[in-house]
């Protein structure tokens, strides 16, 4: 013990800049946790047979004192440590002083070991240069949707400006597809993956799987369940502007049918919106409600269905803009009267409002920021940080033939 504290106090009020040497070159290397064979000096580390590199004792040794002074709330004795680690204080002292004389550890008057500046600078450092995204994926609902399209254009845009390779997926508005693609992307061993669900609930399992690789998951325009962070457009709030619209142009009063979407959050969200905001005016009756896949010939197909079932209509709410699309067309081709509202912020539909109709109104999305934005979030999530909010919502604003000759829409 006399040896331990005269070996400690000689290190403590060393004043002359030069390192006291702690390995004993003459002992046996065994009984000295900083001594290393020949091989290990010259940066060689063995091979243990099994394919595995063979685990430096001396590393080891210094990474468990450092654990357990972590672990404390006041610092750990040369006593704790052996206690804690279970290696003799003889060995244990020449660690802590090696880490001492690094900055990782620092002996307080009492004797006491505390971790030392140097961990919270190596920390500092690895803050400043955070990991970088080298591979992503992105996985949407179909790229024949112009909207899709837009929104993987601005992803690899961005990639190419990052030096960032992508794969994209394009699920074709199939749910199994989709499913699948996800499984083969966790053989693909990507950094991120950038998801737009095909369905919110159903690709679920898929998403955890994805994340059990070690890849995280930002779901994009809508969510997906249990993805670690969503980017989408306030589609709540496009609903509520979409009803408000359309209660105006109808004076309050009429007949509405709703042509639905794919089970996604998106949709959902823009229906419970477009009702919520709908109380409001009671001489508003919806009358029909179907729900279609997204696309323009489902649109218009669900409106010839609608109009020869139930009754007058005097206007559509269309989910996104090519099933509005598809529903317009049916209404010139049967020569209806009814309006369509939309969401979306499409080129077609912008071009149909200031053509007179029938879409009078669609709320805009920017599948570009969206995109962007997504990306930025996988960075943030593989970086390490924690997005201060797991959903952030974009704002919408409405497109009419009040405003839309100063629009410039996508598509």
């Amino acid at each position: 013990m006399d040896e331990l504290r005269s070996a400690a106090a000689s290190h403590a009020n060393d004043s002359s800049g030069a390192k006291p040497r702690v390995v004993n070159a003459g002992r046996d290397r065994r009984s000295n946790p900083l001594t290393v064979t020949s091989d290990e000096h010259e940066g060689v580390i063995p091979d243990t047979g099994n394919g595995s590199l063979a685990r430096v004792p001396a590393v080891s040794r210094a990474a468990a004192v450092l654990n357990a002074v972590a672990a404390t709330y006041d610092g750990a004795s040369l006593s704790d440590l052996a206690r804690t680690v279970g290696a003799p204080k003889s060995s244990l002292l020449s660690v802590c002083l090696a880490l001492t004389d690094e900055r990782l550890l620092r002996r307080s008057d009492d004797g006491r070991y505390r971790l030392g500046i140097r961990i919270a600078e190596l920390a500092s450092a690895e803050l400043l240069h955070p990991p970088r995204l080298t591979r992503i994926a992105i996985a949407v609902q179909t790229l024949t949707n112009p909207f899709f399209a837009a929104e993987v254009r601005a992803v690899r845009a961005e990639c190419r400006e990052l030096d960032v390779a992508v794969h994209v997926s394009d699920a074709r508005q199939d749910l199994e597809r989709q499913i699948q693609q996800l499984h083969d992307i966790v053989n693909l061993r990507v950094d991120a993956l950038i998801l737009d669900a095909v369905d919110s609930d159903g690709i679920a399992n898929s998403v955890a799987g994805v994340q059990r690789s070690g890849t995280r998951v930002v779901a994009v325009n809508a969510g997906a369940t249990g993805a670690d962070a969503t980017v989408t457009t306030d589609n709540t709030q496009a609903g509520e502007l979409i009803a408000r619209h359309l209660a105006a142009a109808m004076n309050g009063g009429g007949n509405v049918a709703i042509v639905g979407g794919t089970r996604i959050t998106a949709n959902a969200d823009r229906i419970s919106g477009f009702l919520s905001a709908l109380r409001s005016h009671p001489k508003i009756r919806v009358v029909a409600r179907l729900d279609g896949d997204n696309s323009t010939a489902g649109g218009a197909k669900l409106a010839q269905t609608i109009l020869g079932t139930s009754g007058a209509i005097d206007a559509f709410f269309g989910i996104n803009d090519p099933t509005s699309l598809g529903i317009a067309a049916t209404l010139r081709a049967r020569r209806a009267k009814a309006v369509v509202v939309s969401a979306d912020g499409s080129a077609a539909a912008v071009e149909s409002i200031l053509g007179g109709g029938p879409i009078i109104a669609t709320a805009a999305q920017d599948p570009d920021l969206l995109g962007r934005v997504a990306l930025e979030t996988a960075q943030r999530l593989h970086a390490g940080e924690r997005p201060a909010q797991r959903t952030r919502l974009l704002p919408t604003v409405l497109i009419s033939r009040q405003n839309a000759d100063g629009y410039t829409p996508w598509g």
